[in-house]
């Protein structure tokens, strides 16, 4: 829709129309409601009403806020392949703009680190974690539900994924050894790291 169409519009500041009260006793007729414009914003609201999955009543008027609620436009229960993914949307988006967020049921367990998203028949994107690196083979499951964004380059998955759960614990210490000079040492998946003294441990009460 666009704004009001019509003769006798008021121009509100950079060339947007908007409306005039009519004024009797001056002469000045208000702006004219064309029916286009009229019919416009009922199709636009009564849309996305049905498109979220109401249906159109003149006693609910919580329609508009419950589609808006929904978060149906964004979902999709992906198809495809296991590294090349088709998200058909509710209403296709006009482009990839940085924000879109997008919900999905992944259609199969990815084979490789390379997964490409087609949202809306917009074209390929890559999905990434959410630090923008590929996911390992496996991250994504079939039949699990993500949350991801689109972020000006790729497809970002919020998601926590198994990946990034080993690599928490691969960082976390396992072995800690008190060695000839008195200092404790934790042995952690990214190698031996001096945390501090045993005498500093054992002064805050570590044993």
């Amino acid at each position: 829709m666009d704004r009001i169409i019509g003769v006798n519009t008021i121009d509100l500041g950079g060339g947007r129309r908007g409306f005039r009260g009519k004024d009797t006793v001056a002469g000045i007729p208000g702006t004219e409601l064309a029916a286009t414009w009229h019919n416009a914003i009922q199709e636009e609201i009564v849309r996305l009403i049905e498109i979220c999955g109401g249906t159109p009543s003149n006693v609910n008027l919580t329609q508009l806020a419950l589609a808006v609620q929904s978060g149906a436009l964004n979902f999709a229960v992906a198809t495809g392949t296991a590294n090349a993914w088709i998200f058909t949307l509710p209403l296709a988006p006009l482009a990839y703009a940085l924000g879109l967020p997008f919900d999905f049921v992944a259609p199969a367990t990815n084979t490789s680190t390379t997964v490409n998203i087609n949202a809306g028949a917009l074209g390929n994107q890559r999905a990434k974690k959410r630090d923008g690196t590929d996911p390992a083979i496996g991250d994504l499951a079939s039949g699990t539900l993500y949350r991801a964004v689109y972020d000006g380059a790729n497809i970002r998955i919020l998601t926590p994924l198994p990946s990034d759960v080993q690599s928490a614990i691969n960082t976390m210490p396992i072995y800690p050894a008190i060695d000839g000079t008195g200092k404790l040492t934790v042995t952690a998946g990214s190698g031996n790291v001096v945390v501090a003294t045993a005498e500093s441990w054992l002064w805050r009460g570590i044993k």
